[in-house]
């Protein structure tokens, strides 16, 4: 059941992909409410919950994000 048992990496890796396809959405289609862009922010916030219940308050927390414009480096 490795598939279950993601590292830390793994899941913050899948969660800024999930946030990259969710801003494109968004863009593509020149509005934040599509069902694309709504089912990619609801994924990003599942893989957020999955990464705070197995890894949370030891190892990891999130922060909100107050530049809408920052992106990953």
């Amino acid at each position: 059941m490795e598939l279950l048992n993601l590292s830390i990496e793994q899941l913050v890796t899948e969660i800024i992909a999930v946030n990259h396809a969710w801003k494109e959405a968004k863009d593509l289609f020149d509005r934040p409410n599509t069902p694309l862009a709504n089912s990619l922010r609801d994924l990003k916030a599942r893989l957020q919950v999955r990464l705070l219940r197995s890894y949370a308050p030891d190892q990891v927390y999130l922060i909100v994000d107050t530049n809408p414009n920052s992106d990953y480096q």
